[in-house]
Formats: C-alpha cells, structure tokens, sequence
C-alpha cells in the first residue's frame, strides 16, 4: 500500500525596488483557486531616505515640494533633529497578502540617522508601525 503523495509548488522571485533586490514568495500556487493568492516578503526592504522619496515625487508625479536641505531652522538643535529626520532610512519590514484569509499585514519603520538626543537623557532612534487586517470569521 502506498502513502498519500502531496505536491507544494511555491514561486520566489527577485525585484529590485530602490536600488534593492527584493526576494517575494508565493504559497502553493498548485492550490490558488482553492487557496487564494498568498505573497510574503523574504527580507525587510530599505525604500530610501524621506529626502529621496519627495525628490522621487516631484521627479516622477511633477509636484512641487521644496528641497529639504534647503530649509533653515534658526535653533541649531531642532535644525540637527531635522536633518536626521530628512536622512533617516524608510523600511518596509513585513508584507503579508493571502486572499484566502482576507489576511493583509504590512510593517514599516523608520530609522532617524543619526539618533535624535533629547536633553542628553534620551536617544530617539526611529518609529515603526505594523497593521494587520482579517475579515471577521475568517482564519488567520
């Protein structure tokens, strides 16, 4: 008597998004009419700094947002916490689609560079955010 046999095809696939290489997963897409589409980012994605992505937008959508190394800020402390902010790195961390479950996540950080000191006491080092979404009844 022979055992069951079971066959998983998964696809990967390498993209480059801002100068990265990105590897992306599917699941078993033997199944994807049963199963739904289901996508998983390998790695976290390094998007570039928030100087970059406005310089994108007004290079690729003709908006007009103004240089950020241009802007002077008279108090030289918040003029250093400005430039970390405009030079900190955008991650995109987590990438979850399955349409099966109606399951989406997605994680983004945001690393100042370098850290912000405040008072001496405290160094602010960036901010991330994570949202997930199920439909109600749905398992994920």
């Amino acid at each position: 008597m022979s055992s069951p046999s079971n066959t998983v095809v998964s696809l990967s696939a390498t993209v480059t998004v801002a100068g990265n290489q990105v590897t992306v997963n599917t699941g078993d897409i033997t199944k994807l009419a049963k199963q739904g589409f289901q996508f998983t980012l390998s790695q976290p994605v390094q998007l570039g700094t928030i100087d970059k992505f406005t310089q994108w937008l007004n290079d690729e959508l003709s908006l007009s947002i103004p240089d950020l190394n241009k802007i002077e800020i008279p108090i030289p402390a918040l003029q250093s916490a400005f430039q970390s902010f405009i030079n900190g790195q955008i991650w995109v961390t987590t990438l979850v689609i399955n349409t099966a479950t109606s399951t989406y996540n997605i994680g983004v950080t945001f690393t100042l560079e370098p850290s912000i000191s405040i008072l001496g006491l405290l160094q602010f080092d960036g901010i991330g955010i994570q949202v997930n979404h199920s439909e109600i009844g749905s398992p994920a």
